[in-house]
């Protein structure tokens, strides 16, 4: 009978510390809608020769607004989001630059 108690504690104190699945579940879909955000900025970027300058301006302040969010997170690729975020910014820019002095 003792056995049977000391089961069911330490059984019972298993599912009290496990982590909500709704938790997890929100966090990994804002993860994976920060991921589609920047794969879509990215892509945006090397379509950029078939880019209007207003929408080049665009696509630069949506990756600058979408930098803001990424730095004031905890996600796990914040960094590499960051590098490809500013790189594909910086490209916009060359493009834009090269536009205006046509």
């Amino acid at each position: 009978m003792r056995n049977l108690a000391f089961g069911l504690l330490i059984l019972t104190g298993f599912f009290i510390t496990l982590p909500s699945p709704s938790g997890a579940s929100a966090e990994t879909a804002s993860s994976l809608d920060l991921l589609k955000q920047v794969d879509q900025l990215t892509q945006d970027c090397q379509n950029g020769e078939n880019l209007t300058r207003e929408q080049l301006q665009e696509v630069i302040s949506r990756c600058a607004a979408l930098r803001e969010r990424v730095e004031q997170g905890t996600h796990p690729q914040k960094k590499l989001f960051m590098i490809r975020l500013k790189k594909s910014q910086n490209f916009c820019l060359y493009l834009l630059q090269i536009r205006q002095k046509e």
